[in-house]
């Protein structure tokens, strides 16, 4: 039931039409790391992570939380997604401290910043995204194009548009939305550095296509043709393993039988991943043709983009900090 009243949103049809978005938050992405990145080293993960938090809270709420507009990298999803990540040992094997998440967060917030942040997250601005969108809905500024908007003005039942209800959902979707491709590109970008042949033939790819009179990139649609474009953005997926955590199914009362089919792209089940295909074409041809001709990686190793320990989602070794470039 909670899947198919956000299916529609995530069609390629629909995406298609939030292209244009997807675009105008990639470009605004790349002049700031153009401009910050001069000043200091950067961790790209962060910056791209403004880009897809933009994207998806606009998404979601009918407005974007305005990270890319911010002076700095702070603050950003992140920081409440990762304290949130850095619990999964806890929550999977003591369930009961699911159900007390925001309790444990409370009394342990003073102790550390994790908590700290995961409470603010959890009490404070993920309610207050969902009450602004409430607020939208009764005042007519939303007539159900935003993902909260719909889901509010649906024939789900009263419960599932409850506050609680759609916080969890809320997390749920900017967690999901910004950090596997922000991360995807991280590892991206790190493989192309460490292999400039790999780049510099990436880049003669990307910069073919560009319209020779405006100066711009063509449409998702086309990029997508791109074989070696495409082939650089599959193997970065492969290698940035969104998730590590095995993916329990549970049948109840019914026995799973595996039969072996697999579904071709294009069919219902890949609707999840139109967005997230969407934002990694376009901005990563955009930091291809605009950014990566100016930057360098700081202080980064394999190291940092090596799955060592699982938090539900891959994490590099507790040292590291992060893949880091600076603009030259």
């Amino acid at each position: 039931m909670r899947r198919n009243a956000l299916n529609k949103f995530f069609s390629r049809a629909q995406v298609a039409r939030l292209e244009p978005t997807v675009r105008e938050n990639a470009e605004r992405i790349c002049d700031k790391i153009l401009i910050l990145g001069k000043s200091a080293p950067f961790d790209v993960t962060t910056a791209y992570s403004h880009f897809t938090t933009d994207v998806i809270s606009g998404y979601c709420l009918g407005d974007s939380l305005g990270l890319i507009e911010q002076k700095g990298w702070e603050p950003n999803f992140r920081e409440p997604l990762y304290a949130q990540l850095k619990l999964m040992y806890w929550l999977r094997f003591i369930p009961l401290f699911k159900r007390l998440s925001v309790a444990t967060a409370m009394i342990t917030r003073r102790f550390s910043k994790d908590m700290n942040t995961l409470f603010n997250a959890l009490v404070g601005d993920m309610p207050r995204y969902v009450r602004r969108a409430q607020d939208n809905v009764i005042k007519g500024l939303d007539d159900g194009s935003s993902v909260f908007g719909a889901l509010l003005t649906s024939d789900l039942p009263p419960s599932e548009k409850s506050l609680e209800r759609l916080t969890d959902e809320g997390f749920s979707l900017f967690a999901a939305g910004t950090e596997t491709v922000s991360w995807a590109l991280s590892v991206i970008t790190y493989h192309l550095f460490a292999n400039r042949e790999l780049l510099e033939k990436v880049t003669k790819e990307v910069t073919q296509v560009i319209d020779a009179k405006s100066g711009q990139l063509p449409s998702w649609h086309t990029l997508e043709k791109l074989p070696y474009l495409g082939g650089v953005i599959y193997e970065g997926l492969r290698l940035s393993y969104g998730v590590a955590s095995r993916s329990s199914r549970i049948p109840v009362g019914e026995d799973l039988v595996y039969r072996g089919v697999w579904a071709p792209k294009g069919s219902n089940t890949m609707r999840e991943f139109h967005l997230a295909y969407c934002e990694l074409y376009v901005l990563l041809s955009l930091l291809i043709v605009r950014v990566f001709p100016h930057m360098k990686l700081h202080e980064t190793t394999e190291v940092d983009v090596t799955h060592d320990h699982d938090f539900f989602n891959p994490f590099p070794v507790s040292s590291s900090k992060g893949v880091r470039a600076i603009v030259v």
